[in-house]
């Protein structure tokens, strides 16, 4: 029997439905895949948020500890004060967490705890320059580096200081060695904080290259006069610096020198004389004592050569003059006869 209309009717499927599952399908997977995107976006962000709020907590708790400890530090300090263990104090106070909301009390703290030591440090330096130990006094008001008496404290150390370098300059001023060497002494303890240091470093310099120069220009005028060279020796006595310690070996060197110069003139004086007296052999031993430096060396080469040629010529006269002398006897003989 051949199929009716009806029945091919039924059989056939609906135009369109399989596109329209299909379409379905995808949107269905669409929202499923946002579905889940927004759970795991929000996961992470809860995840976040907790973790954040973990490591605020931890933090307040952090600072509620530091806290707790900086107010036990604080009774502990507070504790010392009362008791006057003012050095305890202060050592309590440094370990103290700085934290600002405890910083007033922390800070009042520490000026009053600082104050009572300070002062006992600084009589204590007042007590030392007294006794004469500026050194000492020094170092005891250097401790003091903080607080309303560190601007007294570095007011007494200046003082000092120059206190220190006027008795290491009167001290240099003086005519020994051994004042010297005070004044060096002096001057080297003025201490590497004092405002003064630089200055006493600058003394220091200046003295001992003074000191060092007078000593060498000494030697070369000891060294000239051992050589006979007057005039050297004078030139280096001359360069000795006024130095109450040295203007008396510089005087020396100079009434020395004065005093070899008119001696050699003497010995000059003697020999010419010697000379003209034809005494020539007498003038050249005493022309031999000036020494081998000029002036002297020059007059006495100039006398021994003007004896030399005197020498000579008394030697031609001791062969010409007999033979002379023959010929005038021969003559007058020869007229006699």
């Amino acid at each position: 029997m051949a199929p009716t209309l009806s029945n091919r009717g039924k059989n056939q499927p609906v135009p369109g439905a399989k596109n329209f599952s299909r379409w379905m399908v995808v949107v269905l997977t669409l929202l499923l895949t946002l579905a889940l995107t927004i759970g795991a976006i929000a996961l992470l962000y809860n995840t976040h948020i907790d973790g954040q709020q973990r490591t605020e907590f931890a933090a307040q708790q952090q600072q509620q500890q530091i806290e707790k400890l900086s107010w036990f530090k604080l009774n502990e300090a507070e504790t010392a004060l009362v008791n006057h263990h003012h050095l305890d104090c202060i050592q309590i106070l440094a370990e103290v967490p700085e934290t600002y909301s405890l910083y007033p009390r922390i800070e009042y703290l520490q000026e009053e705890c600082y104050t009572p030591l300070a002062s006992g440090w600084l009589a204590e330096a007042k007590k030392l320059a007294r006794e004469g130990h500026l050194k000492d006094a020094i170092a005891q008001a250097s401790k003091i580096s903080g607080g309303h008496l560190q601007a007294q404290a570095q007011h007494y150390i200046q003082d000092w200081s120059q206190q220190m370098l006027d008795l290491a300059s009167k001290s240099y001023g003086g005519e020994t060695h051994d004042e010297f060497q005070e004044a060096i002494t002096i001057a080297r303890a003025v201490p590497q904080n004092s405002p003064l240091y630089e200055t006493s470093q600058n003394l220091l310099k200046q003295w001992q290259q003074e000191w060092s120069d007078n000593e060498r220009y000494a030697t070369m005028a000891q060294k000239a006069f051992d050589q006979g060279d007057i005039q050297a020796a004078v030139r280096a006595a001359q360069s000795i610096s006024l130095h109450p310690a040295w203007v008396t070996q510089r005087n020396h060197w100079l009434i020395r020198a004065n005093d070899t110069e008119q001696a050699f003139e003497k010995i000059v004086q003697q020999a010419n004389s010697l000379f003209d007296q034809e005494k020539f052999s007498q003038a050249a031993q005493v022309i031999r004592q000036l020494p081998d430096a000029d002036p002297w060396h020059l007059k006495k080469t100039e006398l021994l050569t003007q004896i030399e040629a005197q020498h000579q010529s008394h030697d031609w006269s001791s062969v010409v003059i007999p033979i002379i002398g023959a010929l005038v006897v021969g003559v007058m003989v020869k007229r006699i006869f």
